[in-house]
């Protein structure tokens, strides 16, 4: 059975607002807490990436007008881009983890960082990975590989340099405990 093409419009989602985020690039959306995190990045070397936080996103969605609000969680990594929440069944305080640097010069060093979200206006993060010139790194994915019941993190980064050529490798980031 096809539809026909009144109907399918019908059931296509469609705009009913905006917001803005500086430089907005990707998306992750938290249920358990109803926060949006956004990763933003810009191509000059002297401005630092962020990650902004839109806190109560969905309640903020039914308001009249449009009224979302969002605000730097972190505000000075190289260039982030995928956002990975860590499994609400970790025990740790890490929050999620970012992807960070890309082949643009100036922003090519860039690490898998972590980031721990207190209740403060900025949160805590650091890098998970050895720093390795040139490298970027777009997701990581959280995964028991050695099968310990442990969440271990994987990872990609590669290099590219300007006119030699692409490199990439994964990262296998063991989680030094056991269990959850």
């Amino acid at each position: 059975v096809s539809a026909s093409p009144s109907s399918s419009a019908a059931a296509m989602p469609r705009a009913l607002g905006s917001f803005s985020v500086e430089h907005g690039a990707f998306l992750t959306f938290d249920a358990a807490t109803d926060r949006l995190l956004v990763s933003s990045f810009t191509g000059n070397p002297l401005e630092h990436g962020k990650v902004f936080a839109c806190d109560a996103f969905v309640r903020a969605l039914h308001t009249t007008p449009l009224s979302v609000e969002c605000n730097p969680l972190v505000d000075n990594l190289v260039w982030p881009s995928a956002i990975t929440l860590a499994p609400h069944t970790l025990a740790s305080s890490l929050s999620f983890v970012v992807g960070d640097g890309f082949l643009v010069p100036g922003k090519s060093t860039g690490n898998l960082v972590a980031v721990a979200t207190p209740n403060t206006s900025l949160a805590q993060h650091w890098p998970l990975a050895a720093k390795k010139d040139g490298f970027f790194y777009h997701k990581g994915i959280f995964v028991d590989i050695d099968g310990d019941g442990a969440l271990d993190l994987l990872t990609a980064r590669a290099t590219k340099s300007l006119f030699g050529t692409a490199r990439g490798e994964l990262l296998w980031l063991r989680h030094p405990g056991s269990g959850h």
